[in-house]
């Protein structure tokens, strides 16, 4: 509502890409050093689990996004179908995947895997989808720059020092230390972003014929692609034969789309936030619906 209804006060600092591009640098490093430590000795299960979630979530996913962008693009026009591809391309959550997977029982080393392998990829994912980008051509976009060098510095480099810095004892008990206001940190720079993401949109919806209906369609669309997402990783995990916490873990680690690099690249490519930050509300209703569900399984079966 700032970012949409106050669109004129923050389009300064929206319009700031190096604003932008610390803002997410230092969300990103809040988040990683928080991530808890990965235990490297996994067993077979979470191996498959690991190599599965990131398939689904670097490869599957965006083809998805990218069949539902082409099917809306007639009906909402360049910029809001190609946002839904966009947000499919994001790597995994930083945080949330480990969080929900360990809430309903799932591998923390599947999330945790995922979360790192599908972040490191995304410096090639991300740049090689943009080609593909439906409607939008990068000549069009000069903001975008060089997207393999600004991922390198706004996901490689935060997760590396990230994990490094947790390697020294004194810092680390830090980090355990204030973890609760590191990641109310993360929270609000987050909230920050998505306020400068709606002030985008404002700018962009003004230039543009804009309708309540198109709007409608896009949310829907975008929703129902994380929740095919989301089965999708399920059934393409059950069909494997792995464990029940592995499971659970592929179908969240291997939907869930990280939302600060979303809106800065959607930002810097000019197209429509909505459907990443809709992606993002649906993941915590759909998650927290598969938490419940799974907590209730899990006590089921350990009554009987």
């Amino acid at each position: 509502l700032v970012g949409w209804f106050g669109g004129g006060l923050i389009e300064p600092l929206a319009q700031s890409g190096t604003f932008r591009w610390w803002l997410v640098f230092v969300v990103m490093l809040a988040m990683t050093s928080t991530m808890p430590s990965w235990d490297r000795r996994q067993g077979r299960a979470d191996s498959l689990g690991i190599v599965l979630a990131s398939s689904l979530n670097a490869l599957v996913v965006p083809a998805l996004g990218l069949l539902v962008a082409w099917s809306l693009q007639s009906w909402v026009g360049d910029r809001l179908s190609a946002g839904v591809y966009v947000a499919t391309l994001m790597p995994c959550t930083l945080a949330s995947a480990t969080v929900w997977s360990r809430r309903c029982g799932g591998s923390e080393a599947v999330a945790m895997g995922t979360t790192i392998v599908t972040n490191l990829a995304a410096v090639l994912v991300i740049p090689i989808g943009l080609l593909w980008v439906p409607g939008i051509s990068l000549t069009d976009a000069p903001e975008i720059g060089s997207p393999v060098a600004k991922l390198l510095g706004l996901i490689v480099l935060p997760l590396v020092i990230g994990r490094s810095i947790r390697r020294v004892a004194l810092i680390e008990s830090q980090i355990e230390r204030h973890r609760t206001k590191l990641r109310l940190f993360s929270q609000f720079g987050i909230l920050v972003m998505v306020a400068l993401g709606a002030s985008h949109s404002r700018q962009a919806t003004a230039l543009e014929s804009f309708s309540l209906g198109i709007l409608a369609v896009t949310i829907l669309a975008t929703g129902v692609t994380h929740w095919i997402a989301i089965w999708g990783a399920l059934q393409a995990s059950k069909r494997t034969g792995l464990p029940r916490a592995t499971v659970i873990a592929c179908g969240i680690a291997g939907s869930q789309k990280t939302i600060m690099i979303g809106l800065q690249v959607a930002i810097d490519l000019g197209v429509s936030v909505v459907p990443m930050m809709v992606y993002h509300a649906t993941q915590l209703v759909v998650d927290e619906w598969m938490v419940r569900d799974a907590k209730i399984e899990t006590r089921d079966e350990n009554s009987g």
